[in-house]
């Protein structure tokens, strides 16, 4: 007879070797529950179409998607698997879901990064990225942020649509084309423009020339003039509107012709066009072409003229926009003009007829001081000062690392401060930096930024022309 000693390892026994046949069952059990939460959670992606819903089952949908994406996601690759078959059922059955296809691709990303790039790429470029481009933009511009150069094809799928838009909590911003593709390239760096050069050679598509054409003149990327050059001549559409505009922003010396000539173009939009790149070109021998143009009957076309009349003051512009404030049909144009008349005269604590009484080298100063202190406005004012080299190269680290442009402390920096220590070789540097600004999100990060375009201005034209701001006339260095 067996004693007790010798029975209790038998029903131990007998119990672990229960448990050991259970075990395969319970693992079962429990993995046919994942698949079921799984399959659960891609059906809750699926046929989305809040314009149906009441403001309650809005409420209740969002809250359900939000448990899908968390489930979806947790699962890891049997999540990404789950996915990528019923997009497949859907190709197959030959059905549209581009909601579900948007929230996949951001899905794919979020699982398996760039193991997925290229089925990402493709869903983008074939589904109207404006179904739900907030699912787009984040999965973007996180793609962007890792600057790996294998998120290319994604960030190109992206620079093709101009109809998404999304909305920035921070200050209530709405971004909409072309900033969507600024914060999504910017936050690239300086890897965006070799990419966007490559682009802009091969590609035929205008809204993907159009943000290209953009992109790479932010990024002063003179390489590229040639093709921006033959597209504004000879593109069409938002290809050759932006190619003639960022001619303006590059302001070559052999571009100039070009652009007073096209200010005499029949068709009002692409006169507009060139009247906005004269602006930008900041060559006061455009004036007398400008003030001829002060009568067009467009008024879109009659307000840029006004503007760039504004921006290359001479006495000449001057006289011409008072009289168009007192003659102009156009009533918005006539009241741009009369403010600035106004604005002037105050500055410089002058009337009209003390103005009028100057002998003509007084008038011609008076104007060449207005255009200075704007000059001076734009990098920074008296709040600049001089930064050493060494200075700059520190910052510039720190600016990366806190997404800020200040100084350790606070405070601001200039525009200014920047041309005092960078050189042309810094612009890759400076890319970087306003690539990292970006990472704030909101329409104060993009104060900053615009500081840095001006500093990355003046140093992409200092490498060909003699002065990079307002001038008599633009020259070769």
């Amino acid at each position: 007879m067996r004693n007790a000693h010798e029975t209790s390892h038998a029903r131990a026994a007998l119990l672990l070797c229960a448990l050991a046949l259970l075990a395969p069952a319970r693992a079962a059990a429990q993995q046919a529950g994942a698949d079921r939460r799984l399959a659960r959670a891609v059906a809750a992606l699926r046929d989305v179409d809040p314009d149906k819903l009441t403001e309650e089952q809005q409420e209740a949908k969002s809250q359900e998607l939000d448990r899908a994406f968390q489930t979806i996601s947790k699962a890891g690759p049997a999540g990404a698997a789950a996915l990528k078959a019923e997009l497949r059922r859907l190709d197959s059955a030959g059905r549209r879901d581009d909601r579900f296809r948007l929230a996949a691709a951001g899905l794919l990303w979020d699982i398996s990064r760039f193991k997925e790039v290229e089925a990402v790429a493709a869903i983008w470029s074939t589904t109207p990225l404006a179904a739900q481009y907030t699912y787009v933009f984040y999965t973007a511009f996180a793609a962007a942020a890792t600057r790996d150069e294998r998120v290319v094809p994604m960030l190109r799928a992206v620079l093709r649509d101009k109809k998404g838009s999304v909305f920035f909590g921070r200050h209530a911003m709405r971004v909409e084309w072309p900033l969507t593709h600024e914060f999504v390239w910017g936050a690239f760096g300086a890897k965006a423009a070799p990419a966007l050069a490559r682009i802009i050679e091969t590609s035929s598509h205008e809204t993907e020339l159009a943000s290209a054409a953009m992109l790479l003149a932010a990024a002063q990327h003179v390489e590229s003039l040639p093709r921006i050059r033959e597209l504004a001549a000879k593109g069409t559409g938002d290809a050759r509107r932006a190619a003639v505009r960022v001619l303006g922003l590059f302001g070559h010396p052999a571009d100039y012709e070009f652009l007073v000539a096209g200010l005499g173009a029949a068709d009002a939009t692409l006169a507009f066009d060139h009247a906005y790149a004269l602006y930008e070109y900041e060559d006061l021998r455009a004036v007398p072409a400008l003030v001829a143009r002060l009568g067009a009957a467009d008024e879109q076309l009659q307000l840029e003229v006004v503007s760039a009349l504004t921006h290359l003051l001479t006495p000449e512009a001057l006289a011409a926009l008072r009289r168009h404030s007192q003659t102009s049909r156009n009533p918005r144009a006539r009241a741009r003009s009369a403010g600035f008349v106004k604005s002037f005269l105050e500055e410089g604590k002058l009337t009209w007829a003390a103005y009028a009484a100057l002998a003509p080298a007084e008038q011609e100063a008076a104007t060449r001081r207005w255009r200075e202190q704007r000059t001076v406005e734009r990098l920074g004012g008296g709040r600049g000062r001089v930064m050493s080299r060494d200075e700059f190269l520190q910052l510039a680290a720190e600016w990366q690392r806190k997404n800020r442009l200040e100084r350790p402390g606070g405070g601001r920096v200039e525009a200014g401060e920047i041309i005092s220590a960078a050189t042309p070789g810094d612009i890759p540097l400076l890319l970087d930096v306003r690539g990292a600004l970006y990472h704030r999100l909101s329409d104060e990060c993009l104060y900053e930024v615009r500081r840095v375009d001006a500093a990355l201005r003046h140093l992409g034209r200092s490498r060909y022309r003699r002065h990079t701001f307002v001038t008599e006339k633009v020259e070769a260095k």
